[in-house]
């Protein structure tokens, strides 16, 4: 039937459009450049496909009915399309291959156009066109690209002869396929044809992360997210890109995949506090050397500020060995590097040790809280997360605006813009009026567009120089 006809043509054709966007038609026989050179980029794209779901290399089928009816799990399902990938490539660089070389490209053909074997027709041994590639694409990287080149590691040698080569460029001729154990890297090309090289475990992630996609549906309807446990819920709400809190509930997981689904405004994610806590480092690093002796003119200030620490004031000093009170010892002579290796703040310095009085502040702030007590790259954290908070104050805001607030500020924006255009036209008459001289009321749009010309322009087009500009919109 026609209908039937059209139906199988439209498939027909769908099935030949390139499977990457964009990609620039060829003609399907080869340019002579081709045939000595190699495919061009655009060839290999315009034909190339994606990976057949039935495909299963011969040492990999089922030898029993239980194997056989086991499912494929995506794990399994990588190490097929690996295997479909490297096949597909040495079938492709082996006539590509032989092509450059001048080989004839020899097939059995039969007079009705089957391959299979009639006991009616006797094939013919005829020489015919290599066929065009069939690359398989591959998500990696964030584009569409194409298995290129295999790049071997050093020192590994496959023990064929010399002429053969070594491995990886026995490989890329599409002559053996090859153990990944011994490749170091994966090269790949872009329909622009820039290559960019792969590790063999970025190449399976890339495979893991493509079929991973297809297990989880476009949209899923809330009565199966219901049913969905906390581990699937992230897993699809990672698969759709949305963001959410360290501390999200299932049911907010929920609420959001079922948003994002059909299309609703997400509530902004608020983000995660370093958990970073006033660690008070130099308050530590004076306890750490022995305190401040308690009848010291500095522990009577900290006193004075009411600062009672365990350990910075000690009721008891214990002298050095040598009798020695060394009364200043937790304060005195500190060396800048050894306190900023210690709390990671830089001090005040004063005569090549850390300052006193800078030290004393420093305590009463970290006591207070007036400082954090931090290290210089966790300042720098706390900073950018304070920042991060600001902006999700912001969002939120805007987030819980009502419709009416929205029409609100519409509306606003819209008598602003109005009264701008007013004033701009009340501007543009009183120059054409009593700067020109011309009479608006009683000129026909023709003759003031004249005078304009007139007033504004020298006879080569030229903008004249207007004093009456200045100062003004106009100017």
């Amino acid at each position: 039937p026609k209908k039937e006809l059209i139906d199988v043509v439209d498939e027909v054709k769908k099935a030949r459009e390139p499977v990457v966007a964009n990609v620039k038609s060829v003609p399907v026989k080869r340019t002579e450049q081709e045939t000595k050179e190699g495919d061009s980029v655009n060839r290999k794209f315009y034909f190339a496909k994606g990976f057949d779901d039935s495909y299963l290399p011969r040492y990999m089928e089922p030898k029993t009915k239980k194997a056989a009816k086991a499912q494929l799990t995506p794990e399994g399902k990588v190490e097929l399309m690996l295997d479909e990938l490297q096949t597909n490539f040495m079938m492709n660089a082996r006539n590509e291959n032989l092509m450059k070389q001048g080989e004839p490209n020899k097939e059995w053909v039969y007079p009705s156009g089957s391959d299979v074997i009639s006991e009616t027709e006797e094939a013919q041994w005829l020489e015919m066109p290599y066929p065009n590639p069939d690359y398989i694409v591959l998500d990696i990287g964030g584009k569409q690209q194409i298995l290129d080149e295999y790049v071997e590691k050093k020192d590994m040698y496959l023990g064929l002869d010399e002429e053969a080569g070594d491995l990886a460029a026995t490989m890329n001729r599409g002559a053996y396929k090859g153990a990944l154990s011994n490749i170091e890297a994966l090269g790949f090309i872009d329909k622009d044809g820039n290559k960019t090289y792969y590790t063999e475990e970025q190449v399976r992630k890339a495979l893991l992360d493509q079929e991973q996609a297809k297990t989880i549906p476009s949209t899923i309807e809330m009565s199966d997210l219901l049913k969905m446990k906390k581990p699937e819920l992230l897993e699809v709400a990672k698969s759709l890109d949305i963001q959410i809190e360290d501390t999200a509930t299932k049911a907010k997981l929920i609420t959001r995949i079922n948003s994002a689904q059909t299309g609703q405004r997400q509530m902004p994610v608020e983000p995660t506090k370093p958990e970073i806590g006033n660690l008070k480092r130099t308050i530590q690093f004076v306890i750490a050397r022995g305190g401040v002796h308690p009848d010291t003119d500095f522990a009577g200030d900290l006193k004075s500020q009411d600062i009672n620490i365990r350990g910075l004031i000690p009721k008891v000093w214990a002298p050095k060995a040598d009798g020695n009170a060394d009364m200043l010892r937790g304060v005195d002579n500190i060396v800048p590097s050894e306190f900023e290796a210690s709390t990671g703040i830089v001090p005040e310095v004063t005569d090549g040790y850390v300052d006193i009085d800078w030290l004393f502040q420093r305590i009463v702030d970290e006591n207070a809280g007036n400082v954090s007590g931090l290290a210089e790259d966790e300042q720098v954290v706390m900073e950018q997360y304070e920042r991060d908070l600001a902006a999700y104050e912001e969002e939120l805001a805007n987030f819980e605006k009502t419709t009416d607030d929205v029409n609100t500020e519409l509306e606003d924006a819209q008598r602003a813009d109005v009264e701008s255009m007013q004033y701009d036209m009340a501007e543009m008459t009183d120059f054409l009026e009593n700067t020109l001289g011309i009479d608006l009321d009683n000129s026909t749009p023709e003759e003031i567009e004249t005078l304009i010309k007139d007033q504004l322009y020298d006879p080569q087009g030229k903008v004249l120089d207007q004093a009456a500009f200045h100062g003004t919109s106009l100017g």
